[in-house]
């Protein structure tokens, strides 16, 4: 799943936050020169629906696609 997101520059968005942190920073230290990962967002699963369609609403909205190279994010902020 990292793999393709990176392939075509899709952020990755996940509940996943008890294993995928550590997918994700081994999945970075093999990136080689030049690579980048577009990032990835997690929002708890007991957040409700709404609140987290309306924080990554937010976040989509007031940042750039780019911002998020390398990153995770926890949703909500």
């Amino acid at each position: 799943m990292l793999l393709y997101a990176a392939q075509n520059d899709l952020i990755v968005l996940t509940h996943d936050t008890r294993t995928m942190p550590t997918y994700f920073a081994a999945f970075l230290a093999r990136l080689g020169p030049g690579e980048h990962s577009p990032g990835i967002w997690y929002t708890p699963q007991a957040l409700a629906v709404g609140v987290a369609i309306r924080a990554i609403l937010e976040v989509w909205l007031c940042s750039a696609h780019d911002e998020h190279r390398n990153c995770e994010l926890r949703l909500p902020l």
